[in-house]
């Protein structure tokens, strides 16, 4: 008696349906739909090893200073690097490749997850192991420079830099020859060169001095959190990684031939 078996036949040429959690997240649909559209384009031929290289070391050079290809000098020279590693790719080709291979990156910077799980999450979702290989090694010879750019270039208010007060007495009064109402004044240097000054009285001063207090025995108890403990042992694990001697070395890029 013969026994037929349905066999599903996985095309490692496209990111799978599903995909357990990754560094993008613990959902399938977390995956971006710029990385899915990038999985078929690494598997052609036209698009080899000097190609995808080029275009990573291009995207961490823009993430470094994304001023290059700001302003119409930077579209200029975004064309001429398209032409430069076109090939036998169009160049909508090159717009999927460098936007897929940026949408990792970021990622991959931004979850802070050891390079070792990355390269294993971009091996799951079915890129090519030398792909996956090369952007392990940018991003464990770049994680310091890249975190440091985006920290310095992220959107927010500006921070106090320096805070100055004063106590002031008022005398007396239009209406009352004699007060003696003591009164507070603060003035707040900001990192952007702001200066804003206001007054406060005594009883808003000792809510401000409670709040404060209060927050920095918070901090404290919260960095006493074994969570906390375990994510500091972490973070020291990923740092003497990246110092290692041991670590996997650069991508070495070689030219391009048109």
């Amino acid at each position: 008696m013969s026994r037929n078996y349905n066999k599903k036949v996985v095309d490692v040429k496209v990111m799978p349906d599903k995909v357990p959690g990754s560094f993008f997240g613990m959902s399938a649909s977390s995956v971006p739909d710029e990385v899915r559209a990038v999985v078929p384009l690494l598997h052609r031929d036209s698009c080899g090893v000097e190609i995808v290289r080029a275009c990573i070391q291009q995207v961490v050079a823009f993430l470094k200073d994304n001023g290059i290809f700001l302003g119409e000098t930077g579209e200029e020279a975004y064309k001429k690097f398209q032409r430069s590693v076109a090939g036998q790719n169009s160049g909508d080709d090159i717009n999927v490749l460098y936007t897929g291979i940026y949408t990792i990156i970021v990622a991959a910077i931004s979850s802070k997850e050891q390079t070792i799980k990355i390269v294993e999450d971009l091996k799951r979702m079915h890129l090519p192991v030398s792909v996956a290989d090369d952007l392990g090694q940018v991003i464990n010879k770049s994680r310091i420079a890249l975190e440091s750019v985006a920290l310095r270039n992220r959107i927010g208010f500006p921070s106090l830099s320096k805070l100055r007060w004063r106590i002031d007495v008022t005398i007396s009064s239009g209406s009352l020859s004699r007060v003696m109402r003591p009164s507070i004044l603060m003035q707040m240097i900001l990192s952007d060169g702001r200066i804003q000054s206001f007054d406060v009285s005594v009883q808003q001063f000792n809510q401000l001095r409670f709040g404060v207090a209060k927050m920095l025995k918070d901090m404290q108890t919260l960095e006493r959190h074994p969570v906390m403990r375990i994510e500091r042992e972490e973070d020291q694990n990923r740092h003497n990684v990246k110092q290692s001697p041991t670590a996997i070395s650069p991508v070495v890029t070689s030219g391009v031939r048109r």
